[in-house]
C-alpha cells in the first residue's frame, strides 16, 4: 500500500471524509494533511512535516480529516511516514 490516501476529482466534490485505520501495533511515525496538491507534491514529498502540520492518531489507530469544495484535478487526503528502520 502506498504510504498516502489521496481522492483527485475530476469533478465537483463538496464535502471528503476521510478516515484511515492503522495498526495499533504499527502506528507510523507522522501523518500530514494533504490539501489541494498537485500529484507531484506528495508523491516526491520526502520530508517530516512541522508538528503543526501533523494530523493526531486516536487510541483506535484512526487519523480522521474532513475536506470541503475540493478543486478539481488537485489531490485531497492523509499522507504518513513510517519509523526508520520500519518494524518488523
Amino acid at each position: 500500500m502506498r504510504d498516502y490516501y489521496v481522492l483527485r476529482p475530476e469533478r465537483r466534490c463538496d464535502r471528503f471524509d476521510l478516515r484511515v485505520r492503522f495498526s495499533r501495533e504499527r502506528l507510523p511515525a507522522w501523518v500530514r494533511r494533504v490539501a489541494d496538491e498537485d500529484v507531484y507534491s506528495y508523491n516526491t514529498y520526502a520530508g517530516v512535516p512541522a508538528a503543526g502540520e501533523r494530523v493526531s492518531i486516536d487510541l483506535a489507530g484512526e487519523a480522521a480529516e474532513a475536506f470541503a469544495r475540493l478543486r478539481p484535478h488537485y489531490g485531497s487526503g492523509l499522507q504518513w511516514g513510517w519509523p526508520v528502520p520500519y518494524p518488523s
